[in-house]
């Protein structure tokens, strides 16, 4: 029979999933940004580092996009273990859940021009996503890693966590629409 007590720091469900989590409260941060004009065959689009004082654990990702002329891309999640480097890059600012929190210490970066990704390792997604046409119904990845799932987790300024699109063609006009979620601990 399964045990549905609560357990220290969750409530479980009946397969052992995670239900509630009751961890705490921790400094949380997005950067959500709609139409990004990634370069014309995209390898790394968002990437985000590690800290040199927190412990940065990624909890939500969301992806969608339109496009001119309806194609799909391919999607990457890939852990790498050292920097991008080169191409072109904006920092957006982290939106704060609770404005008592100090500022993230993660500086994510969003390229629009294709660094030179770092040294991969390892790809921990894969999937495709449909780019639709601007007035039709849009497809859209979301991934939770908050239910069950352990997050990814980023230790130290020598672990980075990026959005990958695989160096395929974008089709005409596509624009990319991401969510980032992270907590600092």
């Amino acid at each position: 029979m399964p045990d549905f007590a609560p357990s220290l720091g969750s409530i479980k469900g009946p397969y052992g999933e995670t239900i509630v989590s009751q961890d705490g409260v921790r400094p949380t941060y997005c950067v959500a940004v709609t139409a990004v004009t990634p370069a014309a065959t995209p390898t790394d689009v968002v990437v985000l580092p590690g800290s040199a004082s927190k412990i940065v654990k990624i909890r939500r990702i969301i992806i969608g996009g339109i496009a001119g002329t309806a194609g799909t891309m391919i999607v990457n999640f890939v852990r790498r273990s050292t920097a991008a480097t080169g191409g072109t890059a904006t920092t957006p600012t982290p939106t704060k859940f609770d404005s008592a929190d100090p500022a993230a210490t993660a500086v994510l970066q969003q390229f629009s021009a294709n660094p030179t990704v770092g040294t991969s390792a390892g790809i921990v997604y894969a999937n495709r996503i449909f780019l639709n046409l601007t007035t039709a119904l849009n497809d859209r990845i979301v991934q939770d890693f908050v239910y069950g799932a352990e997050p990814h987790v980023l230790r130290g300024t020598g672990e980075f966590f990026a959005i990958n699109f695989a160096g395929a063609t974008v089709p005409a006009s596509g624009v990319i629409d991401y969510a980032i979620y992270w907590t600092e601990e």
